[in-house]
């Protein structure tokens, strides 16, 4: 799924600031700070295989670690999304997964028109804004051979990074489940024996 990504310090449904403009990240607003995830509501169909539809204006909501209790959602330039509803069967993948400040996935009917007025504020504010890719796939074979592919796609895409125009920021990441499991088990396995 395609996702645009920004920081922002959110309160009374109201976005008071967004990515890097410091007050942000003052320790005092982290009760208010949210990751806010754009993705096109076609996406969300595909991967969920609902069938939802919004109007213009209208939003699908989904979050981790904290609720949103607003109806809307609104920017500082004066938009205003109303939360159609929130939905609970969006698995995400990516850098949302790994952030300790709570998530917000928010699935639009009209991406590219909706999504032009934060693009702008990563030409703006610098690093504002991140556009990410996530694919996913289940394949068999056994757990060497799907280490080996991970391995393989990996590679490859170093290759590609390296390739590319000097001036663009692309930065390619292939995880695996075969080939990250001992390092999970690594990692957390000693809370078992606790």
């Amino acid at each position: 799924y395609l996702s645009v990504s920004l920081t922002a310090y959110i309160k009374d449904g109201r976005i008071e600031s967004v990515g890097s403009s410091g007050y942000v990240y003052q320790t005092d607003n982290f009760a208010g700070l949210w990751e806010i995830y754009l993705i096109p509501l076609e996406d969300y169909n595909h991967m969920t295989g609902c069938e939802e539809t919004l109007a213009l204006g209208e939003v699908l909501l989904c979050t981790n670690r904290s609720a949103y209790e607003k109806t809307e959602l609104a920017f500082p330039d004066g938009t205003v999304w109303q939360v159609k509803k929130q939905v609970d069967d969006f698995e995400p993948a990516g850098s949302g997964v790994a952030h300790i400040i709570s998530s917000m996935y928010v699935f639009l009917p009209d991406f590219s028109e909706s999504v032009k007025p934060f693009l702008a504020l990563s030409s703006e504010n610098g690093s504002a804004v991140g556009i990410e890719w996530n694919y996913g796939f289940d394949m068999g074979g056994s757990q060497e051979e799907q280490a080996a592919l991970t391995r393989d796609l990996r590679q490859k895409l170093r290759q590609q990074e390296q390739e590319g125009p000097e001036d663009a920021l692309h930065i390619y990441r292939c995880e695996g489940e075969a080939e990250e499991r001992d390092s999970f088990y690594s990692l957390n396995g000693g809370l078992f024996f606790l």
